[in-house]
């Protein structure tokens, strides 16, 4: 359909339009006004013709709609286009009302005509960059493409913003801003920055608010009652009271030790570490299939319960404390004096294999150089240096070995240097002379490079290590058994997933982090691996099946059971294994089995017949959460281990008082030893360990570890890494876990990581280095390294996309021929800390997405988006996950992969229904009886809009006939108008809500729908709507235990502190007189009904209570209609926020008591009874409240003649003094003590 030339409005009715002899269309009445001829005096001339017709000027001006409409236009006047025509470029509201205009050229202020001046062009149509809708909220301030199509009323937003500008840091923290230097206030007024406070600012100047932008990130939902006020990442999610948005940068990193203090960790944020030791890789599990595991492990306990007819689960799923317990438990391990001390010495703690590798000297320098004290060296993070240290710490190993006639584990016939030496050493006539010149050369060199003091302590370190590892090969670790060699169970280190009771390893005990057991190299094993050989497994575990004649089927069918914590369902099918083992042990014939049953079981058997944890064979000491060890053992360690526990372990150690005897030579495999001290030492310490899970249970289980976690050396792409879990893996258990799984083929893949400089490869087969891979198809993610935030100006390397060979890399940066490449990637992240990437593939489409997810999605929005056509790389194709280290280390986590449906049903929001009361005209929430109550909704992404949110929320109330109407209501039950909001949600971001407190209402508009008729339908079995009755059981035990006396103190102390900022006017005043009233309220009505939750025997009482209850329900809709119709005039009044945000938390809470007793109380309410008369002391306090209001009022309106008036009687001067100022000798504030002592306390 055509368009006006002038106003841009379709042309639908031909009568009505006219086209000129060059061909461009007309409105009639557009031409016409565009020919009328301009007075002189353009502005005083429409203003004389406005005041003349003040009766039929259109309100609209300018702006109407309808101002091409004859009907219209025939009973009002509009004003006459802008003098300015086409060059016209004011978009201030009053401007646009006073004049018609021109309408924008679609290609705005980039218009090629525009640039060339085109006359013809220029006359017809204006060009400038429209403002942005979002103002100063805007989130879009480091996207070059916003920046360039929008105009914004700040200027340019400063590169480093929000978290490393350190000349705005400067600006904030000084109270005294004019002893700052020139730069630092030059530099802040020509760039724009983040506001620090984001929505709870209170700077109203204008110097402010022009050089600054204000994000409003969600609000915690538990608000001052957070339990995780020590969370980093979730301190830099979400608002939080008297916390600034971006805190700023703790000086001691890492390594501060108030970490775990509150009220630093509001202040200040800190660094991760970043000299975490390296996990090395060895694909230990590769070929395991872990998602077919778990899901056939589950499957097989299942089918053994049915069939033995075992008594189901009550809940019909496994009971989240077991759940809980299976995702957080940590993994523990023990060990004997001689290799906890090897331990200390190494730096690491080992595998038995790996261990048998340390008669190497060019493994043992491989091991010296991973010790955390030279990690901290920075000169050998050059590839020259670290060769250099490479060469003299073999060197150093080898002179050891001959020295301590260890020479027959060192490798004969080839050299253990690559030197640049003529004779090789095994051609040299003195081998140690040999190699002490190495050391020699090799010392001198460092020294001028990273000085003799690393020198030294790389000496020292090194034989230490040399040391240890003779000693070491004396007394290997572990039990030795053969079957450990043919299980490949040798290649990793053993613990316990629990409690570890066997005391046949040695009394140290020592509890790894639980990221460890999420690395690629780790699995579980229920039960000791070992008893499948021995056949034990098939005997303690019946649902095995029959045990396998020969040891190769035996193998093949524990890895087929084994599990992998990183990978998805592994919790569900430990959990089951767990709760049937306990059902056979105990003889119960059931799965309906409690966690205590599970850990007295646990307690009672030998630690084989437990949970066996396989770890990889080189941990780190970071890795490390703490360590358990007798007196005797710890008194009689060495020197250096001593040295190494102070550097090391800090308060991570923990010391017995128990003197324990030596451990038996000949194992006993019990669940306690047999020595007295040894076994109240092994007691004390698991009482120890299951009182500390019980009590940071609640915590772990809030941020339980998910995904994979891995970290890698640098190998400047060289290796490349595969996850253990497919693409296709994923599918496969999400398409079984959901029973509508979604049509879309996207995959989404989450992963935190530090530093940067890395590869991720999706490939259709699995990289090989040393294969010929014609076949090979794959798409390379390249993530540059983190940008310096020291430098003046910022930089940052090229983060790309492209298909093609990982090897390429640089022939692909040097050609340019990736797809799509950003140098703005980083801009807004917090670098201090993990960066959380997404990457989307949109296999039906072909399009590609990477971006920023968690915090910094919050700032960065600059995703980046290609398109491949199957001819240049076929997405559907795509299957492993390879992950590769540039010249930096890798240190990444939480490796977590999601199709499409499943991240909708992760996200979710809470709607309700709302309906006119016909009796009292009162819009009102119904309840679940009703049809009503509050319901969960699928989030359908960023971009969901207003339609689908009305049309999801109908479905879920079943409301599928299309006569019935209805509407969008806001969170606070008031018409939403969805033309202020971009999507769904940009609503919910803008005002702050969560997933815990309903979202939106819908409003049913026919009075004529029936309540009954709508329930039946949503029984129907067509449409289930999920209800979440475990949210609603909490919000009425919330309800009970809420203080209603603490929360209505606490607005009025709000109100008088809002009177002390912004003096006093009507609002304040009708605001306090209101809280006065509900004060009086909870006494005479709110608490009785809380109090009679224990002892509901007073019938009567309580349906007086409830009916008084329904009386007053007018002042609270009277006070949320205040303070919404006042929220614009005090909208950057952190106070006022927290008074709205209270009291809306106070009404609910009413709603929630109130509900309560409707739905257990079906007596009628007789509504001529009243508060009972024995409640005389409830109805003192509310005659008292409005005398109290009136004193206050008295006192702030005339001070000195309320004052003079009653200083003549003291008693009653100093009784109504202590009512003002709020003192708890007052009534105001309510204690233990009864109300009617508080107030003859008052003498008043």
């Amino acid at each position: 359909m055509s368009t006006c030339s002038s106003c841009n409005l379709p042309l639908k009715d031909k009568t009505d339009q006219v086209t000129t002899a060059t061909g461009i269309m007309f409105h009639r009445m557009c031409l016409e006004q565009l020919l009328k001829p301009k007075s002189p005096n353009t502005d005083q001339a429409s203003d004389t013709a406005a005041s003349a017709r003040d009766a039929k000027q259109c309100e609209k001006g300018g702006e109407c709609s309808q101002i091409n409409d004859r009907n219209h236009c025939s009973k009002w006047t509009h004003p006459d286009y802008c003098p300015d025509g086409g060059h016209c470029k004011n978009q201030q509201f009053d401007h646009l009302k006073k004049y018609r205009h021109l309408p924008l050229c679609s290609k705005s202020h980039k218009c090629i005509d525009y640039q060339k001046e085109v006359k013809e062009h220029c006359e017809k149509f204006r060009h400038f960059a429209p403002r942005c809708p979002y103002g100063n909220n805007c989130v879009d301030f480091h996207n070059k493409k916003h920046i360039d199509e929008f105009s914004h009323q700040y200027p340019t937003p400063c590169p480093y913003t929000p978290f490393h500008c350190s000349l705005y840091d400067d600006l904030t923290e000084h109270r005294n801003t004019r002893g700052l230097s020139n730069a630092v206030h030059q530099h802040c007024l020509n760039f724009a920055h983040v506001c620090r406070a984001g929505r709870n600012c209170t700077d109203t100047t204008q110097l402010h608010w022009s050089r600054s932008f204000h994000i409003a990130r969600n609000l915690c939902p538990y608000g001052e009652k957070c339990l995780r006020l020590t969370d980093e990442e979730h301190l830099n999610s979400f608002t939080h009271p008297n916390i600034l948005d971006i805190r700023l940068l703790c000086s001691e990193g890492d390594s501060c030790c108030d970490r775990a203090n509150a009220d630093h960790v509001a202040k200040f944020r800190h660094s991760i570490a970043d000299e975490t030791g390296v996990v090395p890789y060895y694909s230990l599990d590769k070929g395991s299939d872990f998602t077919k595991n778990h899901r056939e492990v589950f499957e097989r306990v299942k089918r053994y319960a049915e069939k033995n007819n075992w008594k189901p689960l009550p809940s019909g799923t496994i009971p989240n404390d077991i759940l809980d317990w299976v995702r957080t438990v940590f993994p523990i391990h023990r060990c004997n004096p001689i290799i906890f001390e090897s331990i200390l010495l190494h730096g690491h703690v080992m595998s038995r294999d790996y261990m048998e590798r340390l008669k190497n000297p060019k493994f043992v320098a491989t091991s010296v150089l991973q010790h955390s004290r030279l990690r901290r060296i920075d000169g050998l993070k050059t590839p020259a240096c670290e060769n250099d240290a490479r060469q003299y710490i073999t060197a150093l190993v080898c002179v050891e070995f001959i020295e301590n006639n260890f020479t027959s584990a060192m490798t004969q016939g080839m050299d253990l240097l690559d030197t640049d030496t003529a004779t090789p050493a095994a051609a040299h006539p003195d081998t140690k002379a040999f190699y002490q010149d190495i050391i020699k050369r090799k010392e001198n060199r460092l020294a001028l490079t990273i000085g003799n003091q690393d020198v030294k302590a790389i000496r020292d370190k090194t034989l230490q290590i040399a040391q240890a590892s003779i000693k070491l090969h004396s007394n290997p670790a572990g039990i030795g058994h053969e079957p450990d060699k043919i299980l490949r169970t040798d290649k990793h280190v053993f613990s316990i997933l629990g409690p570890h009771q066997g005391h046949y390893y040695g009394d140290v005990i020592v509890i790894f982090k639980r990221e460890i057991l999420h690395h690629p190299d780790s699995n579980i094993s229920m039960q000791a691996a070992t008893t499948y050989l021995s056949g034990n497994a098939y005997r303690w575990r019946p649902w095995l099946g029959q045990a396998p004649g020969s040891q190769d089927e035996r193998v093949k069918q524990y890895h087929a059971t084994k599990l992998h914590a990183g990978v998805p369902g592994y919790d569900y099918a430990l959990s089951a294994e767990l709760i049937a083992l306990t059902s056979l042990h105990q003889k119960l014939n059931s799965l309906d089995v409690s966690m205590k049953q599970i850990l007295d079981r646990w307690t009672s058997v030998d630690s084989h017949q437990t949970v066996e944890a396989h770890l990889p064979q080189l941990i780190p000491l970071e890795y490390i959460d703490h360590v358990y060890i007798p007196k005797n053992i710890y008194e009689n360690l060495s020197e250096d281990a001593m040295r190494a526990i102070g550097a090391v372990f800090r308060n991570r150690i923990s010391v017995a008082e128990q003197i324990v005897e030596p451990v038996d030579k000949v194992p006993t495999f019990v669940a306690r030893p047999p020595a007295k001290m040894r076994a109240e030492y092994q007691d004390t310490c698991i009482h120890t360990l299951l009182f500390r899970y019980k009590k940071y249970t609640s915590q772990l289980v809030l941020n339980y570890h998910r995904g994979i976690t891995m970290t890698i050396r640098p190998t400047n792409f060289e290796e490349h890494y595969v996850l253990p879990l497919t693409i296709r893996q994923a599918y496969e258990h999400y398409r079984i876990m959901e029973s509508d799984p979604s049509t879309a083929n996207t995959t989404y893949i989450y992963w935190k990581a530090a530093n940067g400089d890395m590869m991720i490869t999706l490939s259709n087969e699995e990289i090989s280095p040393t294969e010929h891979q014609p076949n090979l198809r794959s798409l390379i993610c390249y993530v540059a390294p983190k940008p310096s935030v020291t430098d003046d100006n910022y930089h940052e390397a090229s983060t790309y996309l492209s298909a093609g060979h990982p090897f390429q890399h640089e022939t692909i940066v040097i050609k340019k021929t990736y797809k799509i490449k950003s140098n703005h990637f980083y801009m807004g992240c917090n670098v201090n800390d993990f960066f959380t990437y997404c990457l989307e593939i949109h296999r039906g489409s072909g399009h590609i997405v990477l971006s920023h997810a968690g915090p910094n999605g919050i700032y960065n929005h600059n995703a980046m988006v290609c398109v491949f056509s199957r001819s240049e790389l076929d997405l559907t194709t795509l299957n492993f996950v390879h992950v590769s280290a540039g010249k930096h280390k890798i240190l990444s986590s939480s490796w977590n992969f999601y199709q499409e449906t499943f991240l909708m049903k992760t996200k979710r929001f809470r709607c309700g229904r709302l309906r006119l009361n016909q009796t009292n005209g009162i819009i009102e929430k119904l309840e679940l009886e009703n049809g009503g109550g509050s319901r969960y909704c699928h989030w359908f992404g960023k971009q969901m809009t207003f339609v689908q949110v009305h049309r999801q929320i109908r479905k879920v109330y079943g409301l599928s006939d299309p006569q019935i109407r209805t509407k969008l209501y806001d969170y606070q039950k008031q018409p939403l108008d969805t033309e202020q909001y971009r999507t769904f949600h940009d609503y919910i971001d803008r005002n702050g809500l969560s997933g815990n407190s309903i979202a939106i209402y819908l409003y049913t508009c026919d009075e004529d729908v029936d309540n009954d008729v709508i329930s039946n339908v949503l029984s129907s079995k067509e449409i289930i709507p999920y209800v979440d009755q475990s949210m609603n059981t909490f919000r009425m035990s919330h309800a009970i235990e809420y203080s209603f006396i603490n929360e209505i103190n606490r607005l009025k102390r709000y109100v008088r502190e809002l009177m002390n900022e912004n003096g006093i006017d009507n609002v304040l005043l009708q605001l306090f007189e209101n809280f006065c009233t509900i004060y009086g309220y909870v006494f005479s009505i709110l608490l009785p009904l809380q109090q009679q939750q224990n002892d509901p025997t007073n019938a009567m009482e309580i349906t007086v209570y409830l009916n008084n209850l329904e009386k007053i329900y007018e002042i609270f809709e009277s006070t949320k209609t205040l303070l919404h119709r006042n929220m614009s005039n005090y909208r950057r009044n952190r106070t006022y926020s927290t008074v709205r945000s209270t009291f809306f938390q106070f009404y609910n809470n009413v709603q929630i008591l109130r509900n309560r007793w409707l739905r257990n109380d079906t007596r009628k309410i007789d509504s001529t009874l009243s508060i009972p008369t024995h409640s005389d002391e409830r109805k003192s306090i509310c005659a008292y409240m409005q005398i109290y209001y009136k004193i206050f009022v008295a006192n702030l309106t005339h001070p000195e003649a309320w004052k003079a008036k009653n200083e003549t009687d003291p008693i009653r001067y100093y009784g109504i003094k202590q009512i003002i100022s709020g003192s708890r000798e007052a009534a105001i504030v309510i204690d233990e003590k009864p109300i009617s002592k508080q107030i003859r306390r008052t003498k008043y």
